[in-house]
């Protein structure tokens, strides 16, 4: 179902999906939760996974940065989540220049 909600790009259920996946009180949901963002993600310009675009920071996306028990899986969702002021943004932006 997480994949899903990735490929249909709608930015308010994909925020709802990252709120699910930090506060939800059982590990494999959401380990499965963040392993199917992931998974859902279409290929990118150059072959590889490409960012999970949304509006804007999505509810919850500061306590990914709080999950310990899920390994990088939480900061790799993280990083490939993109709004017009995400972080991901603004490093290309300044590397860019």
């Amino acid at each position: 179902l997480a994949a899903a909600t990735v490929r249909g790009g709608l930015a308010e259920q994909i925020g709802q999906l990252v709120g699910l996946a930090t506060t939800d009180a059982q590990q494999w949901r959401r380990q499965a939760m963040l392993e199917g963002m992931l998974a859902g993600r279409d290929k990118g310009p150059k072959g590889g996974p490409a960012p999970i675009r949304v509006a804007r920071q999505p509810a919850g996306f500061e306590a990914l940065a709080s999950i310990t028990d899920l390994g990088d899986l939480p900061a790799q969702v993280a990083d490939a989540l993109r709004w017009r002021a995400s972080p991901a943004c603004r490093r290309r932006s300044r590397s860019v220049r």
